[in-house]
C-alpha cells in the first residue's frame, strides 16, 4: 500500500468515527450498474406436496393452534425473510370448524383459494366472501377480516402479501379484534352495479373482495383460443379495481397467464420481482440458462431484473399460472423497465 493509500485509509477511518463515508468509496459500485441492478433474491420453487406433507404434520405438532398459525412462508434462500424482496407468500391450512381469527393490518394481501369448499369463507369488513377453487379474495390495507372453514375436510389457500415491502419502510401495524368472528354485514346493500353505491358508506365498504374462479376462467379460456399472446407471457389477463380500472392494490398487481401447448416465450426481464402459483399443468421457467420445473400447485419466485423464458412442456395440454407482482409499487415510484432479448 502506498502512503497516498495508506493516509486516505486512515482518514476513511476518522471519518466513519463520526457516521460519514466519502462518495471515492462507493463510485465503484455505481460504476457497475451499467447492465441495471443485481437481483435482489434468488429463482427458486416450492413443491406442493412437500408443503402441504409438512402443513399436515401441524396438526400433530401444534395440535391446539388456532388457524392463523398453520401457516408456512415461503423463505427465499437469498434472502433473511420475504420470499422476494418486496413480497412474501406462503400456504395456509386450517382443519373442519377451525377459525383463523379477526384482525387487520396495514399491509395488503391476498388469498388463492387451493383446497376450498362452499362452506369455507373469509369475512372482509363484514362481508362475506366463499372460498372455492381458484378464487381470489382481498383483504386490502386495514381491512378487518377473519376465515371459517365450515367444512368436513382440511382446506388451503396461497397468501400473498406486501409485508417485504412494509418492513423495509417500517410501516407495519397488526390489530386483534375484540372477538374471534366479525358480524356479517347486511351484504344486500353493497349488491347492485359497480357504477352505484350508497351514500351512507365510504367507498372502501363497497369494494369487490371475491373474483369467483368460474367467472374468470371461462374469460381467459376464450380468449386464449384467438391466438398464443403475447411473445414473452403468452395469454396474460390482469385482474382490475371495478372501480378503478387499474391494478388491484398500489403495490401488488394479480394476472393469469395460459401457455398453450409446446409454448416457449421469448426471453425477457423486467425490474418488477413476481410470485407464480401453478392452477394447472407443467411447465419450465428458465431463468439466466438455469431451469425450475413445475407442476400442478407448485409455487415459484421471480426475481426483478433477470433473463427469463416460461415454457409448457407438454404437448397436449395448456398450464395456467396465477402471478402476483410489485409492479404498482415499481410503477408508482418511476422505476418500471423491461427489455425483450434480440432474436
Amino acid at each position: 500500500m502506498t502512503e497516498e493509500n495508506t493516509a486516505l485509509a486512515a482518514f476513511n477511518a476518522r471519518v466513519a468515527e463520526d457516521h460519514l463515508v466519502g462518495n471515492w468509496i462507493v463510485e465503484p459500485h455505481l460504476a457497475s450498474l451499467g447492465d441495471g441492478p443485481k437481483p435482489a433474491c434468488a429463482p427458486y420453487l416450492w413443491n406442493w406436496k412437500t408443503v402441504r406433507d409438512h402443513l399436515l404434520q401441524t396438526f400433530t405438532v401444534l395440535p391446539d393452534a388456532e388457524g392463523a398459525r398453520r401457516v408456512l412462508t415461503f423463505l427465499n434462500p437469498a434472502l433473511p425473510r420475504g420470499t422476494t424482496h418486496t413480497l412474501s407468500s406462503g400456504i395456509q391450512l386450517i382443519g373442519p370448524g377451525e377459525v383463523a381469527p379477526a384482525h387487520n393490518h396495514s399491509m395488503n394481501a391476498l388469498r388463492f383459494v387451493i383446497e376450498g369448499s362452499s362452506k369455507l369463507e373469509t369475512v372482509v369488513n363484514g362481508i362475506p366472501c366463499p372460498m372455492e377453487n381458484y378464487d381470489l379474495i382481498l383483504t386490502p390495507s386495514y381491512s378487518l377480516h377473519d376465515h371459517y372453514n365450515g367444512s368436513d375436510g382440511n382446506v388451503s389457500w396461497l397468501d400473498v402479501l406486501d409485508v417485504t415491502l412494509y418492513g423495509r419502510l417500517n410501516q407495519m401495524f397488526f390489530s386483534p379484534h375484540d372477538e374471534p368472528r366479525q358480524a356479517h354485514r347486511n351484504v344486500t346493500l353493497g349488491e347492485g352495479p359497480a357504477w352505484l353505491r350508497p351514500r351512507w358508506g365510504e367507498p372502501q365498504d363497497w369494494s369487490q373482495y371475491r373474483f369467483p374462479w368460474a367467472e374468470t376462467y371461462p374469460l381467459l379460456k376464450r380468449l386464449a383460443s384467438q391466438g398464443p399472446g403475447s411473445p414473452t407471457n403468452g395469454v396474460m389477463l390482469e385482474y382490475t379495481n371495478p372501480v378503478t380500472g387499474g391494478s388491484l392494490f398500489p403495490t401488488m398487481s394479480c394476472t393469469l397467464q395460459w401457455l398453450h401447448p409446446g409454448q416457449t416465450t421469448r426471453r425477457y426481464r423486467r425490474t418488477t420481482s413476481s410470485i407464480y402459483f401453478a392452477i394447472q399443468g407443467q411447465g419450465t421457467l428458465t431463468v439466466d440458462g438455469k431451469s425450475l420445473s413445475w407442476g400442478q400447485h407448485d409455487t415459484f419466485a421471480l426475481p426483478n431484473w433477470v433473463w427469463h423464458t416460461f415454457a409448457n412442456t407438454s404437448k397436449s395440454e395448456p398450464t395456467i399460472l396465477f402471478g402476483v407482482h410489485d409492479e404498482p409499487a415499481i410503477r408508482a415510484l418511476s422505476m418500471y423497465r423491461d427489455q425483450i432479448a434480440e432474436a
